[in-house]
């Protein structure tokens, strides 16, 4: 973002910050080849259309639940963005805590751990599956648990196909495939909650992190509870009927 920054000294003088920064881009793109990724991260995100392959489209995310609802916000307004500029970055899908040190009161270092419930961490990985981008692991894999790899693992390899939302909420989502739906339900709130959603057409229904089968869904409307900052998300095979 740095050479589209108004304060900038630029070798060609008549050129305006964008055309600097555009110039610069492509001089990179051309640079690095036909078989090059880049990702644009801190970029300057219409300045660069046409010049990265990647855009990130969120602010950083940390491992605190404020953190991650609002880089899921973030995100899923930018999902329409997703193959069609770009391939959308929604930052890492974090899984795991990590214990991190602070000073305390006495100015002696001290451990916390950040202390999000797998509920949490679900949450964030649900956004990662919804936003049809980027799977970019922000953990230090050498110490994953069994289920912190398996959960991984179910994001791999990523979709490539956004969620579209039904309400700017944001609260329900479907990922349309073929022969098959996938539906994501986000509750950010403290508090469980109820969630109606449409079944479009009959359907088998399996949980997608657990694989528990959630039975026959027929069409018509259907109430999915999900508990205080959690997520659900419903494979939906349907049966043709």
């Amino acid at each position: 973002m740095w050479g589209a920054l108004p304060f900038g000294v630029r070798f060609e003088k008549i050129r305006t910050r964008v055309e600097a920064y555009r110039m610069g881009m492509r001089a990179i793109l051309e640079g690095a080849g036909e078989d090059s990724f880049l990702l644009g991260c801190n970029a300057p995100m219409w300045p660069s259309l046409g010049l990265v392959h990647g855009m990130r489209v969120t602010n950083d995310i940390s491992r605190n639940f404020d953190s991650i609802k609002e880089v899921a916000r973030e995100g899923f307004f930018r999902n329409w963005q997703n193959n069609r500029l770009w391939i959308n970055d929604p930052d890492t899908v974090l899984l795991r805590n990590s214990d991190k040190v602070v000073p305390d009161p006495e100015g002696k270092p001290a451990k916390i751990n950040t202390g999000l419930s797998r509920s949490e961490f679900l949450y964030n990985a649900s956004y990662v599956l919804a936003s049809g981008g980027m799977v970019l692991a922000g953990d230090n894999l050498a110490e994953f648990t069994e289920q912190n790899r398996a959960d991984l693992n179910k994001l791999l390899p990523p979709l490539g196909q956004a969620a579209v939302f039904e309400t700017d909420d944001h609260a329900v989502g479907r990922i349309a495939l073929e022969k098959k739906e996938i539906l994501c339900v986000f509750n950010p709130e403290d508090g469980g909650r109820d969630f109606p959603v449409q079944v479009k057409k009959t359907a088998k229904a399996v949980d997608f992190w657990t694989g528990e089968e959630l039975g026959v869904w027929t069409r018509g409307t259907r109430t999915v509870r999900v508990e205080g900052r959690s997520a659900a998300v419903v494979v939906l095979e349907f049966t043709g009927e």
